[in-house]
């Protein structure tokens, strides 16, 4: 990996932690314990008190919600440099 594709993928994480950051927290819970951490459903059942049905919808929803957020900033991003 060279150079110029570490840092565009600092500059991704660092655009998908803020879209993070703007969720509401038990949204940004679920995505944090599922991709950032790693951890299984159960696991995370076990972390949050949750059945794995209502996790899994969490997610489902989350993630909705996370490229909803993504696509308002590359959008607000797109017209500051019109």
């Amino acid at each position: 990996m060279n150079a110029t594709d570490e840092l565009n993928q600092e500059e991704r994480k660092r655009f998908i932690n803020h879209a993070i950051d703007r969720l509401s927290p038990a949204d940004a819970v679920v995505i944090t314990l599922f991709y950032k951490k790693e951890l299984t459903l159960e696991e995370i059942s076990e972390v949050t008190g949750m059945k794995t049905s209502a996790i899994k919808v969490k997610l489902f929803r989350a993630r909705k919600r996370l490229a909803d957020e993504l696509r308002r900033q590359l959008a607000t991003e797109t017209e500051s440099l019109l």
